[in-house]
């Protein structure tokens, strides 16, 4: 008997060794930079041209974000602190941040940060483990995520975000048959997300968990993952939320999840864990088809916890009306189109990646919160992009279409040769 285990056990152990071999040196090999357009350019002969269509819908958003910022807020700090605009007055010093950020990102060579990537990713780890380092990290309704520097308080998450997105284009800039491989395609990947993600689950955020995953999966189905290895992965996942729920089916994350299935029934508990979204479809219902107007909401003055974060869109809803949700919705929709359009038309296959990740990610952020406003989704706790109040994210989503810019200044569709091409054909 033990002749016959021995065989399978070393054969076992060799395949495990190679196995950790090749998820070693995926993680470390050099990414491929082949490009992916049919002509080569020399950088003189480029005519740049900034996609303004995305720039646009993202200070569309942005200025919408500031106008219902202020209009959500001025009543709770005029009551609380005597100065109504002073939550508005805080997010547009981060708004200009992200605005000078997104300008310099604009200007960057993105291709840099292919190198830079593993640094990045690094010092974004760090950033979420400083959190909890006493005298650093500051807990906020009973969560330790945000750092604290004398006047400086930021929200780390945000950051982390960016980083992982930038270092999984970079890992996954592999030949298709490396990719097709799940030792040396998703595993890596996962196993990156996996670090981030288990830094993130404890502070604890599992909102913010949840999109990472999201998105690290996405940007290996765009990678070229085989179908097989998507399935297992999602088998994975169910099976993994089957045991949280179990496991940890007396913390509150896991009530309000739970507690969704009441917000459609007659449940009497209606100050509970479903109170939240309940205020958020009378002020969704309230606002009609064009809304009572800047100003008018009844849901802010106290009665919609989160009015001006999670739950912005709500305030959208019932100031704007459906037409006013509509809008933000459409602006979105253009946004990740454009985001789409420019991952189609990069370069390179880390531009195409990494462009590629922030537009989904932009998507599943904006999809999750307009979600849980409208009852369709569990509470998660994440803002709408650009529009909802909070420096860390609205400096990190300026900052990554800033990355979308870069990128699309060097598309390949914007080769100054193409008239020219187009021309002779015409005279032939």
């Amino acid at each position: 008997m033990t002749e016959r285990i021995l065989p399978f056990a070393r054969k076992g152990f060799d395949s495990g060794r190679r196995a950790i071999r090749e998820i070693g040196t995926s993680m470390l090999e050099e990414p491929i930079v082949s490009d992916r357009s049919s002509i080569v350019l020399p950088e003189e002969m480029r005519n740049e041209r900034l996609d303004w269509a995305l720039l646009l819908a993202t200070l569309a958003l942005f200025g919408l974000g500031m106008l219902m910022v202020l209009s959500s807020t001025s009543f709770v700090a005029q009551t609380a602190h005597k100065d109504p605009f002073g939550r508005f007055a805080n997010q547009g010093i981060r708004g200009l941040i992200g605005l000078v950020v997104m300008i310099v990102a604009v200007r960057m060579d993105y291709r840099r940060l292919s190198a830079w990537a593993p640094i990045i990713a690094i010092g974004s780890a760090l950033l979420l483990l400083l959190v909890f380092l006493p005298g650093v990290g500051e807990t906020s309704k009973g969560s330790q995520r945000w750092i604290g520097l004398g006047p400086v308080r930021f929200q780390p998450i945000e950051l982390a975000r960016l980083g992982l997105i930038i270092y999984l284009a970079r890992l996954l800039s592999k030949p298709q048959a490396r990719i097709a491989r799940f030792t040396t395609g998703p595993l890596p990947a996962y196993l990156a997300a996996a670090v981030f993600m288990a830094l993130i689950v404890i502070q604890p955020s599992l909102g913010s968990t949840l999109t990472l995953a999201l998105t690290t999966l996405a940007m290996c189905l765009v990678a070229g993952m085989k179908r097989k290895h998507f399935l297992m992965t999602c088998l994975v996942g169910v099976v993994g939320l089957a045991l949280v729920l179990v496991l940890k089916h007396d913390s509150y994350q896991v009530q309000r999840l739970m507690g969704f299935s009441k917000i459609w029934t007659n449940d009497p508990d209606r100050l509970g864990v479903t109170y939240q979204v309940r205020q958020s479809l009378i002020a969704l219902g309230s606002g009609g088809m064009s809304g009572t107007g800047i100003g008018n909401s009844q849901q802010k003055r106290f009665f919609l916890p989160d009015a001006h974060t999670d739950f912005i869109y709500s305030i959208i809803g019932e100031e704007l009306g459906f037409i006013g949700t509509m809008g933000v919705l459409a602006l979105f929709v253009l946004l990740i189109g454009r985001g789409l359009r420019i991952a189609t038309q990069a370069e390179d296959r880390f531009g195409f990646l990494l462009a590629a990740g922030l537009t989904m990610n932009f998507m599943i952020y904006a999809a999750i919160n307009m979600g849980v406003t409208m009852a369709l989704l569990p509470v998660t706790g994440l803002p709408l992009p650009f529009v909802s109040y909070g420096g860390s994210a609205l400096i990190a989503n300026l900052a990554a279409v800033g990355m979308l810019l870069s990128i699309s200044r060097r598309c390949g569709t914007s080769y100054a040769l193409i008239p020219a091409r187009r021309h002779r054909k015409g005279l032939a």
